[in-house]
């Protein structure tokens, strides 16, 4: 079966400045149940000649549905890519770790294989329902309905259109909670449209303590019903929020700068070739918007006064409470080990220490504080530990009281208040650790003493005999050309060293991170800017007074725009991290020249 459609994508990062052939194999999940689905595609872009596409054996799969042949194209700053595949739906035979191969390809007249793809297939299901796009060959493929609206139709107002299919959201599980009660705030942005979007301003979130729940590098676009029409909606941010102290909050929006195109139909020809006719035509109409969600202000309530313990320090949630000591014998002098730990769920980094009421015969240390805590679910899971050192200074027995805890149990709307086992330990005699004082085995030692001396007399003398004698030998002499010792130049440190460990992790979010510090360091310190100068605008002016050309201060500026818009975007694919790596390192070798 052939599907041919006419793809434009959603929501565009900036892409490379020229357009690269690529040869990529893609899955739609990595791991999957024993009884679903996974979908396969082998895509190739940019190539002016495609033959002799083939599959590989899918060793482990049964074929449900293919091969389907894809072409298609997309647009990035006005740029066309072309791109054309196959695609399959399988089905696992067995759980295990299954690879699944390359295709080849005759590209351009050069041999290429796609890369490989390891799918794990586990017993569990994943809730993974047959891929988007795969249907059984007997269906009728429908047109996708989710980027109709890029078409500028005729009489149609685009900016009415722009308000209507691209906004930003901010949600919140609730407006009303006490002190320490967790929030969850959601920033999206919804989209029909073709759009670049990049953040430039970030929420104040004053008054809270955050947690992001979400990284960027971690997330794939949804889909969202929205008064019956489908949305990508791409997560800005999402956090849980903690109050601090009780007041009206207002959370600040996020602000969302885009620049939306549309493709103007014919009124004359509105069929599909007619639009296609438009788009190669460069009938292509541009507009640039910021967006921003309205703000949502929260109450926060204080706890409540009556029946809180005078031991409560702040913890809201649901926890227990356990301890233990190393031992139950101690040494006068040696340190012995108090561990309190604190399980559950809540606004767990924000608990302190528990105080602890040590007997008067011992000396008790600070707690070193250990957290094992899941902050991508609200409210926090997990637990905290705390271990307290104490020593005693004299013999006897001393009594550990119970430590006491208590919280605001937000779903009784009341205090909780535990306590811990108490503990008897034993203090005994200090371990004497000096040596008794040796009798025969001195006498000996006095017998040989002078013998022992009379040696390293010897000993010296020859050592200092051969020492006058080197001094005489290495007087310095004048230096003969052949002398003059020359300086072998030090390999250069690879600046961008962290953000290829990254690349090579396909930790995206980390790669841009140290890609653009690389960046930002490497024009400090070559620029001489600091402080408010560093910015883009400075940067760009001293490069061309140092006679970078136009393509040079172009690949600049897409190098750290690109990089400031992929931390707030969904995960990047290898190949733009690879083609962005190489970018820069050609900004960082130009200006080494310059």
């Amino acid at each position: 079966m052939r599907l041919s459609a006419i793809m434009v994508l959603c929501c565009c990062c900036i892409g490379s400045l020229t357009a690269q052939v690529k040869f990529t194999t893609l899955v739609n999940e990595t791991t999957i149940g024993k009884n679903e689905y996974v979908q396969v595609q082998y895509v190739i872009e940019n190539a002016n000649a495609i033959r002799d596409l083939t599959p590989p054996v899918f060793k482990g799969f049964n074929i449900v549905a293919g091969p389907i042949q894809q072409t298609g194209m997309s647009t990035i700053n006005g740029s066309l890519t072309r791109y054309e595949g196959i695609a399959y739906t399988l089905r696992p035979l067995s759980v295990g770790k299954h690879i699944i191969s390359g295709a080849t390809a005759i590209i351009d007249n050069k041999p290429m294989r796609s890369n490989y793809i390891t799918v794990n297939v586990i017993n569990a299901s994943t809730n993974n329902q047959p891929p988007n796009g795969f249907f059984e060959p007997d269906e009728q493929p429908a047109l996708p309905q989710m980027n109709e609206d890029y078409i500028l139709k005729p009489g149609e107002n685009a900016v009415q259109k722009i308000k209507n299919n691209l906004f930003v959201k901010l949600e919140v599980n609730k407006t009303n909670c006490y002190e320490g009660q967790p929030i969850i705030a959601t920033y999206k942005l919804y989209s029909r449209l073709k759009s670049e979007s990049r953040v430039v301003r970030r929420p104040s979130l004053d008054g809270f303590s955050v947690y992001d729940m979400v990284q960027p590098d971690n997330y794939s676009p949804a889909i969202e019903r929205l008064n019956g029409k489908p949305f990508n909606v791409h997560i800005i941010r999402k956090v849980q929020l903690y109050p601090l102290q009780a007041g009206t909050y207002v959370l600040d929006p996020v602000e969302v700068a885009n620049k939306v195109s549309f493709v103007k139909a014919n009124a004359s020809n509105n069929s599909m070739q007619g639009l296609l006719d438009s788009y190669m035509d460069g009938e292509i109409e541009t507009h640039e918007v910021t967006l921003s969600a309205l703000p949502v202000s929260i109450t926060v309530k204080p706890l409540p006064l009556p029946a809180k313990p005078a031991n409560y320090d702040g913890a809201v949630g649901a926890f227990t409470i356990s301890a233990a000591v190393n031992t139950l014998s101690l040494a006068v002098g040696e340190t012995g080990q108090l561990k309190i730990t604190i399980n559950g769920e809540g606004n767990l980094p924000l608990i302190n220490a528990p105080a602890i009421n040590w007997p008067k015969e011992v000396e008790g240390y600070e707690a070193n504080i250990k957290e094992d805590i899941d902050k991508t679910i609200a409210p926090i899971k997990g637990s905290k530990l705390f271990e307290y050192g104490f020593t005693a200074q004299k013999e006897g027995v001393i009594h550990i009281p119970p430590v006491w805890f208590s919280y605001f149990d937000v779903t009784a709307n009341s205090y909780r208040q535990l306590k811990t086992d108490s503990f008897t330990v034993t203090i005994t005699k200090a371990i004497n650790k000096q040596q008794a004082a040796p009798t025969a085995g001195a006498k000996k030692s006095t017998v040989y003493t002078p013998w022992l001396i009379a040696l390293l007399v010897i000993v010296g003398g020859i050592v200092l005999l051969w020492l006058i004698k080197k001094t005489g030998r290495n007087k310095p002499q004048p230096l003969s050309e052949k002398s003059i010792a020359i300086e072998v130049p030090q390999p250069q440190k690879d600046i961008f060293a962290e953000a290829r460990k990254a690349l090579h992790a396909n930790n995206s979010n980390l790669f841009y991170k140290e890609t653009g510090i690389a960046l930002w360091n490497l024009f400090a310190k070559k620029l001489i800017l600091t402080g408010s100068t560093l910015n883009k605008q400075q940067v760009i002016d001293k490069l061309q007074q140092k006679g970078f050309t136009a393509t040079q201060l172009l690949l600049v500026e897409n190098c750290l725009k690109e990089c400031e818009v992929a931390l707030y975007t969904p995960a990047q694919n290898t190949h733009k991290m690879t083609d962005l790596l190489a970018q820069a390192e050609m900004v960082a070798q130009a200006l080494e020249k310059k």
